[in-house]
C-alpha cells in the first residue's frame, strides 16, 4: 500500500499526521518571529515538546494500527481476499466462496441493493442455504470500499442498532427475528452470514472461503461485543499501566516544563540579602509603575496588584460594572537565591437592567508567558459613588509584561532568579512546581 493510500484508507492517522505537520508549522513561525524580537525560545521550546508528547504516541498508535490492520482477526496481507475475484457463478465458484451447500443453494444477484448504501461492488451473491441460514459475499475494489459497504449495508437494514464491534474486527448481534448474524470484511471482500443460532453461525462462515481464523477469533456470542484489544499487543493490565504512567509524564513535563520555560537567570552581580531584596521591591510601586506591593502577613512573600479595570457606566437598557485585577505572589528563597512567583487573575462583570441582572466571575492561577488586552465600555460613566463623570466612554489597557517588568529588573539586579510557578505550594511540595 502506497503512503497516500495508507494515509487516505486510515482517517485517524490522517488527522495525527495533519495536526503534527500544523503544529510544527505554528511553532516554527513562532520561534521565528521570538528570535527576531530577541526573546527567548524557552517556551516555544516547552510547548513543542508538551505538543510532541501528545501528538506523537497518537501518531504512532494510529500508525501501528494502520500497518497492522486485521492481524489476528482477518488477514490481509496474503490469501484470495487480497484482490477482487470473478463473480461466483459456477457452482465449483459458490462452493469456494460459500462452503459445499452453496452448490444447490438457491443464489441471487443483490449488487443493485447496495446503491442505497452509496457503494458499488464489483458483485454481489446471496445465498439461502436449506436449513434458513443464509450468506452474502460482496467484492469491491479495495479493502476501504469494503468496509464502507459493510457500515452502509447494517445502516441500511437498520441493524446498526442491533450488532456491536466495530469496522476493522466485524460486527455481530441478535435481530429482531431472534436469528444472529456476522459481517466482517477480508481484504477487498465482504462477508455478512446469518444462522439460528451461533454455533450454525459459527459453521457457516467456518465453511466459507474467508480466513480460517474469522470465525475463532471474532464472532462473538450473540449480545456479546466484539473487545478491541489493547494496542502494541499488550494486555489490558499492561495497557492500563502505560498510560496511567505516561498521563503523569506529560503532567509532570508540563509543570515542570513550563517552569523551566519562563524562569530568568540572575544578573552577574553580587547577592543582596533577602531584607535588601524585600525593600527594593516594596520599593517598585513609588516609581509610578500602575501597581500596588504590600507584605502578605507570613512576612515572607509579597503581593504585587495591578486594577486595571474598574469601570462603571449606563447604556440605554442597563447599568454595567467590570473589574480586572492580576496579582503576582512573589515568595524569595534565600537558599536558593531565587524569587518565585505565581500568577492570579480575576474577572467580574454585571449588569442590571429592564432585562434582568446578571453577574459573572472567573479567577484563574498558574504561569502566564504574555497577556495584553484592550477593552473599551461605551456608555455614561459612573464614579466609585455612582455619580456621572461626564465622560461617554472609557478604555483601559493591560500588558502583563509592562507590570512584571520592573520587578524582574530589581531581582535580577539584585543577583536572584526570577522563577514563576504554577502553584504556590507549602514547602513540602515545592519540589512538585520548581
Amino acid at each position: 500500500m502506497s503512503r497516500m493510500a495508507l494515509l487516505t484508507n486510515n482517517t485517524g492517522l490522517l488527522v495525527s499526521t495533519v495536526l503534527l505537520i500544523a503544529g510544527a508549522l505554528i511553532i516554527g513561525l513562532f520561534a521565528l518571529l521570538m528570535a527576531r524580537a530577541g526573546q527567548s525560545l524557552r517556551p516555544v521550546l516547552w510547548f513543542g515538546g508538551i505538543f510532541l508528547l501528545i501528538v506523537g504516541p497518537q501518531l504512532a498508535g494510529n500508525l501501528y494500527k494502520a500497518l497492522h490492520a486485521g492481524d489476528g482477526v482477518v488477514s490481509a496481507r496474503s490469501g484470495w481476499w487480497n484482490r477482487p475475484v470473478a463473480a461466483p457463478d459456477a457452482p465449483d465458484a459458490l462452493a469456494r466462496l460459500f462452503g459445499e451447500e452453496a452448490a444447490d443453494a438457491m443464489v441471487t444477484d443483490v449488487a443493485p441493493m447496495f446503491a442505497s448504501a452509496g457503494v458499488s461492488p464489483r458483485w454481489a451473491r446471496f445465498v439461502i442455504f436449506r436449513e434458513g441460514a443464509t450468506a452474502i459475499i460482496a467484492a469491491f475494489d479495495d479493502a476501504a470500499a469494503a468496509e464502507r459497504g459493510m457500515l452502509g449495508w447494517l445502516a441500511m437494514s437498520g441493524l446498526t442498532d442491533w450488532v456491536q464491534g466495530d469496522a476493522r474486527r466485524g460486527f455481530s448481534g441478535t435481530r429482531p427475528a431472534g436469528d444472529v448474524i456476522f459481517t466482517t470484511v477480508a481484504g477487498c471482500h465482504l462477508g455478512v452470514w446469518s444462522a439460528a443460532d451461533t454455533s450454525a453461525l459459527k459453521a457457516i462462515v467456518s465453511a466459507s472461503g474467508f480466513p480460517a481464523n474469522t470465525h475463532e477469533a471474532v464472532i462473538a456470542q450473540a449480545g456479546d461485543a466484539v473487545v478491541e484489544p489493547p494496542p502494541f499487543g499488550l494486555s489490558w493490565p499492561a495497557a492500563s499501566a502505560f498510560l496511567f504512567a505516561y498521563v503523569l509524564l506529560v503532567s509532570f513535563a508540563f509543570i515542570k516544563g513550563a517552569a523551566w520555560a519562563s524562569g530568568l537567570p540572575a544578573a552577574d552581580v553580587p547577592v543582596v540579602d533577602v531584607h535588601t531584596l524585600h525593600s527594593r521591591l516594596l520599593a517598585v510601586a513609588d516609581t509610578g509603575a500602575p501597581v500596588s506591593v504590600r507584605a502578605l502577613p507570613d512576612g515572607a512573600a509579597l503581593e504585587v496588584e495591578w486594577r486595571y479595570a474598574d469601570s462603571r457606566w449606563l447604556d440605554h437598557a442597563a447599568a454595567h460594572a467590570a473589574r480586572r485585577v492580576h496579582r503576582l505572589v512573589l515568595r524569595p528563597d534565600a537558599a536558593r537565591h531565587t524569587v518565585y512567583v505565581t500568577d492570579y487573575q480575576s474577572a467580574l462583570e454585571g449588569s442590571v437592567g429592564s432585562g434582568g441582572a446578571s453577574l459573572r466571575w472567573q479567577w484563574s492561577t498558574g504561569i502566564v508567558f504574555f497577556q495584553a488586552e484592550t477593552q473599551s465600555s461605551v456608555g455614561v460613566q459612573l464614579d466609585a459613588a455612582g455619580n456621572p463623570t461626564g465622560e461617554l466612554a472609557s478604555t483601559w489597557h493591560f500588558n502583563l509584561q509592562a507590570m512584571k517588568a520592573p520587578f524582574q529588573a530589581v531581582v535580577r539586579g539584585a543577583g536572584w532568579n526570577w522563577q514563576p510557578v504554577i502553584l504556590d505550594v507549602p514547602p513540602a511540595l515545592d519540589w512538585l512546581v520548581r
